[in-house]
């Protein structure tokens, strides 16, 4: 029985790219197993990505701190001027010496004054938007 190098070198060859073969089939098929995931396989999405901080560019507490706190004392204000304003308007209906044309100065005074509010109200928040883009 005669071996020529040509006959080896095409075992060879096929030999070694089925080995390659094997390895990669092996290494894709254990890329696939199922592993331990903290969130118990569930996609969050979104949720993951703002934990994780993705969601902004900057990681700027202090900035981010503040508008929260002009929101609140905006919010604050609001409130306050609301609950006074129905205790105005309560105090006013349950008072009944009041006659039709008093009635009707109160109600237009109070209309301005809430107008004057909420323009200061839509101001301010047109001066937060521009200060804090």
């Amino acid at each position: 029985m005669r071996f020529e190098m040509s006959t080896l070198r095409r075992v060879m060859s096929t030999l070694i790219i089925l080995s390659s073969l094997v390895v990669l089939t092996g290494a894709s098929a254990s890329a696939q197993t199922r592993r331990y995931r903290h969130d118990n396989g569930l996609h969050r999405g979104w949720y993951v990505g703002q934990h994780r901080g993705w969601a902004r560019r900057s990681n700027n507490n202090a900035a981010r701190y503040r508008r929260a706190a002009l929101r609140r004392e905006l919010r604050g204000d609001r409130v306050a001027f609301r609950r006074d304003e129905r205790v105005e308007r309560r105090v006013a209906r349950n008072s009944g010496d009041f006659n039709r044309a008093d009635r009707r100065a109160f109600n237009a005074r109070e209309r301005q004054e809430r107008m004057q509010f909420h323009g200061q109200e839509r101001a301010e928040r047109r001066q937060f938007r521009r200060n804090h883009r």
